[in-house]
């Protein structure tokens, strides 16, 4: 998803439903493999096993010259073999899919920006988003819970900290 000159990757928790983000600006492969890493190091330091989680991601990288195939290939490939987690990428949202959900509601934040707005700004609003969807939010297909709630009851001792992170900034 580009704003302006940012493009704003997410990658989703297939079990609990939870929503991480990055904000690129530039080249896209090496930060986007970086952020892949981050993340996978961020849920071991909470000891949850990456090979128990599931990755959605975007496939969809239009407007970019790099081959979006080979994006979703090399992804992939860090989260199978390097970290032993499953992957799969989608084109498109279906209509009542956490993402779409989570997609109206950062777009409705992001329009209330100033037109002006600084990449302080898109961060803030980004981190807001997620936390709110990934701590706040009860989701009735999983039984009224949040994806924090989802994933405290596999791992007891996890923080609500990991479920709270912003957006990596990578430029």
């Amino acid at each position: 998803m580009l704003f302006r000159s940012y493009f704003l990757l997410f990658m989703m928790c297939h079990e609990s439903g939870g929503v991480f983000s990055a904000l690129i600006k530039g080249e896209l492969i090496k930060p986007v493999c970086a952020f892949i890493v981050q993340y996978f190091e961020q849920i071991k330091r909470f000891n949850v096993a990456p090979e128990k989680v599931t990755v959605k991601t975007s496939s969809d990288f239009d407007g970019f010259e790099d081959d979006s195939m080979n994006f979703t290939r090399s992804f992939r490939k860090l989260i199978q073999q390097f970290y032993g987690g499953r992957h799969y990428a989608f084109k498109k949202f279906p209509m009542k899919d956490d993402m779409s959900s989570y997609f109206k509601k950062l777009n409705k934040s992001i329009s209330k920006l100033p037109e002006n707005y600084k990449v302080e700004d898109l961060q803030k609003t980004v981190y807001e988003v997620n936390k709110w969807f990934n701590v706040v939010r009860k989701n009735k297909i999983h039984n009224q819970k949040t994806p924090y709630q989802i994933a405290k009851s596999e791992y007891p001792g996890l923080a609500s900290a990991v479920f709270a992170m912003g957006p990596y900034y990578f430029e």
